[in-house]
């Protein structure tokens, strides 16, 4: 099993092979926490997932959104206890932005629904 800092480079690196990231974009997104250099330095692994998942939501549309989750499900759902920060900041900023949050969350990993509706769509 990965480290915690070498699972974060990783999953930046995955980010950055797929076209819905762009390295630059990225990078500006994690700025602000000192890149990925400073994150691994302060153990910034939360917020950085916060802020690359309201990233990617800033440089995609919705439907770009709704394919990266349905497309990268078993991805997404690898390493939980890193990974449902990102989803959950995908479902935050999309709320935000107006986009129908109920779609996304059926489209978010299984082990993550539970806790996203509970979260956004309480009853």
């Amino acid at each position: 099993m990965l480290l915690v800092d070498e699972y974060f480079r990783k999953f930046v690196l995955y980010l950055v092979s797929l076209p819905f990231f762009s390295a630059e974009a990225l990078e500006a997104s994690l700025k602000e926490l000192g890149g990925v250099d400073g994150i691994v330095e302060h153990s910034y692994y939360i917020s950085a997932y916060e802020f690359l998942g309201c990233a990617l939501v800033q440089k995609n549309s919705f439907e770009c959104i709704l394919e990266f989750l349905r497309s990268f499900e078993s991805e997404l759902s690898e390493n939980p206890e890193c990974l449902y920060y990102f989803v959950e900041s995908i479902v935050d900023h999309s709320l935000v932005r107006g986009d129908d949050i109920e779609t996304l969350i059926s489209a978010a990993p299984e082990n993550y629904k539970t806790f996203l509706h509970r979260r956004f769509l309480p009853r």
